[in-house]
């Protein structure tokens, strides 16, 4: 008589490395982040492929490289509208209403998440081209990352946190 056990799930596993590596609070929200990566280089290529129908004269117009910062612009205005919407909320939530220091909100940390991941796509992008932007932009977004990413270690103060929302959309 053989008895299986299974080990544990992908999701189990990797909540378990956030966790060691002290990032608690990611190991629910990890996939917003990439989610939200994954929408911003959705939002670049949509904006490269229908800018230059809407807007045919002024793209048109453009250089290889305006055309890129265009679509970057693009991402970065409609990520500003849906975490400034989005965090509007966030300074309702009892939780962090009752505990401004430690409080916990899943839906201010999917907020945080968007942002994060927002971060994080721009982070690559700017890596990519570093040449044209130079270092400084990198670093710029880098430390937003940074930031962002900060929210998800052990017991995060809270009302740093709600402040990080404000720059955060306020950031571009």
């Amino acid at each position: 008589m053989s008895s299986t056990t299974s080990g544990p799930t992908l999701e189990q596993s990797i909540q378990t490395i956030f966790r060691e590596c002290g990032f608690e609070k990611l190991a629910f929200h990890w996939q917003l982040v990439l989610m939200s990566a994954g929408a911003c280089q959705g939002t670049f290529c949509l904006s490269s492929a229908l800018s230059p129908l809407l807007f045919r004269k002024a793209y048109g117009n453009l250089s290889d490289m305006e055309q890129i910062s265009w679509d970057a612009k693009a991402v970065s205005f409609l990520h500003c509208i849906l975490t400034a919407v989005l965090a509007f909320s966030v300074r309702f939530e009892p939780h962090l209403r009752e505990d401004r220091v430690h409080g916990y909100s899943p839906h201010a940390e999917n907020v945080y998440a968007i942002a994060c991941g927002y971060f994080l796509w721009n982070t690559m992008f700017y890596s990519k081209y570093i040449k044209e932007y130079g270092l400084r932009l990198l670093i710029s977004v880098f430390s937003r990352f940074v930031l962002t990413l900060s929210s998800y270690v052990g017991n995060s103060p809270q009302f740093i946190l709600t402040r990080k929302v404000d720059l955060i959309t306020l950031s571009h």
